[in-house]
Formats: structure tokens, sequence, C-alpha cells
């Protein structure tokens, strides 16, 4: 299984498929150069996109350049992935944001690579494209606002995995909602409240979580007779949000007894990953080559019932950082 350890907080990934998929495209994003079949093409473009910007140390940030372009597919036009889904989209945002707060490589840099990938996008006339900065100049807490695509773009794996018959402090998807509901909550406080002077920044934020509000409430009409386990939205102060206080301080003591925080490990996916080198290891397959391997493009089923013996676990450290939630932290991912 594959823990994420936030401070003291545990979250299973088995009980989220769509995280494997976050997960699993995080980890293709962040792959080697090395065997790529396009390494040299990319090598040449990012140098002369350095080479012209006048920086200074450019194979101190050529790795990520290359990176960047290989991910947004400048030179796979065949790709599946050259026209982008919106998911995969946020996912590169992410992974995007991660490298700037780590100071591997510096905004000017991201927006140089962009400017390329647009004019050569607008150049062959071919609209579906991601977008960093247009997405990061829309919202104010622009990674906060992914999650609630996170959520509507898998609307119907959760209906499916609220199916499942587990005890309140044993489901993840519950603290998927928690912490889901929470950011809900601070967003629409923060930006929605008709006492706050709003900005267009504060416009797009509140037409975001009209739009998932929507979605929301369509969400529970077509769970029919499990919409109990989840509250609307105006009632999540009516308690539920003291529930979910009440059931991660639960989780935190079975965890610190040294007990597994999840009890339905018998369901589901029980296989580990770790990331190791350029590869998704521990049950997931790997892939080679770009070109080489079009299976590359195709994210893999999760594996079901893995042998405990093979589990190895991936920890996660994520310093506190106020206002960041638990699952928030996972966008934020720090390696």
């Amino acid at each position: 299984m594959f823990f994420i350890k936030i401070n003291v907080y545990i979250l299973s990934l088995n009980q989220y498929p769509f995280l494997y998929k976050v997960w699993f495209t995080y980890g293709e994003f962040d792959r080697s150069m090395d065997d790529d079949a396009n390494r040299s093409n990319y090598d040449a473009l990012c140098h002369q996109i350095l080479d012209n910007m006048k920086v200074e140390g450019i194979f101190q940030y050529k790795d990520v350049c290359m990176k960047l372009m290989r991910n947004l597919k400048r030179h796979s036009p065949r790709s599946t992935h050259f026209d982008p889904t919106p998911e995969r989209c946020n996912i590169l945002y992410n992974w995007i944001y991660n490298l700037i707060q780590e100071e591997k490589v510096t905004k000017d840099i991201i927006k140089k690579c962009f400017d390329e990938y647009t004019d050569y996008k607008n150049a062959i006339r071919s609209l579906p494209r991601c977008d960093y900065f247009y997405h990061i100049e829309q919202f104010e807490e622009p990674m906060k606002i992914i999650l609630f695509d996170i959520f509507q773009e898998n609307m119907q794996i959760i209906r499916q995995e609220l199916t499942r018959d587990y005890n309140s402090t044993e489901i993840p998807l519950k603290r998927f909602f928690c912490e889901s509901l929470k950011i809900y909550k601070h967003m629409k406080g923060s930006y929605c409240n008709r006492r706050v002077q709003r900005n267009e920044k504060h416009t797009n934020i509140c037409t975001k979580l009209n739009n998932f509000e929507s979605a929301y409430r369509i969400f529970r009409i077509n769970i029919l007779n499990l919409y109990n386990k989840t509250p609307k939205l105006e009632d999540i102060d009516r308690g539920f949000l003291d529930e979910c206080s009440s059931d991660a301080q639960r989780s935190l003591l079975v965890s610190d007894s040294g007990k597994n925080p999840s009890h339905a490990l018998g369901k589901g996916m029980t296989a580990s990953v770790t990331i190791s080198g350029n590869y998704l290891q521990g049950g997931f397959p790997t892939f080679p080559a770009d070109e080489r391997n079009p299976l590359q493009e195709d994210i893999p089923t999760p594996p079901i019932n893995e042998d405990n013996s093979m589990k190895k676990t991936i920890t996660t450290t994520v310093g506190t950082v106020a206002g960041a939630s638990s699952l928030l932290a996972l966008l934020y991912r720090v390696i």
C-alpha cells in the first residue's frame, strides 16, 4: 500500500483510485530524459530557449526545461497527450508549481518555455493546450482550485467508493470529503462573502465554486440512497466538520498505537508504490522511452490483491503550512 505521511496524518491510496492516476502521471512528468527517443531534439530546443534568455548556468535548468517540453509533447505530435485533457494540465501545473517552490527552475524560464509551446501550437492551429500562467493568474490560491477540479473529474469513481461499507474512521474517502469541504468553506468565506470587496480573481473563484456547488448537488441526487454519506454544502457546519475532526483524532490514535489506519486492506489495491530513479515501482507498470513504447500514453489499471510480502512504502513528509490541509498537501508534493 502507498502511504503518504503528512505530519502524522496518514492517507492510504488504496481507496483513492483517482490519486493513483494523479501520482502515476506526476511520476511520469518527473521521469528522466536519459532514454527518451527525442532527447536530442529537446536538448537543442531548451539550449536555444535558455541561451536566448542569457541564462547563467544553462545546464542547471536545462533538465527541467527538457522535461517540461516533453510533458507538453512538443516533439510528439502523434502522442495521445499532444492535445492534453484539463485533468492532465492540472497535474502538470502542480508539478511546475513544486519545481518553482523548490527553486529548481524560475518563473521566467517556465514562461519562455510556454511561449515557445504556445507559438508552436498557434502555428499548427492546435487548440487544446495547457497554460500554466493563465491558470495561476486567474485565481487567488490557484492550487486549491485544482482540488475542486479533481473532485468533479472523479465523481463516478467517488460514487463507486461510496458503496463500500466501512466504519467512519476507516474511510479515506470520507477524509477526502472532509478536506475538500474544509477548503470549500475557507474559499467561500474568504472570497465570496458579500462583505468582502471582490476583484476579478475573487469573481473567478466564486464562479468556480458555483460550478462545484451545482455539480455536487447533482452528484448527491445521482447517488440516491447513498446521499446520507455526503453532507449538503449548506449543512457542513452542522456537525459534519466536527465529525471529521473526531474521525481524524481517532485515526491518529490508531496510527500512533502502531496499528494500520485502514482495516480494509483485504479489498482494493494493496500493492505499494515507491519512486526509484526514473520509474514508479512496487507493483505498477514502468515504461521506457516515450516514442518507443506507445502504451506509455495510457494509464494502467491499478493491480489487485498484491502479496503483502511485496509491499513497499514511500513516505513524504511535508512541513506544516499555515492554512494547508492534509489533502491539499498531496498537491504540493515534496520529494
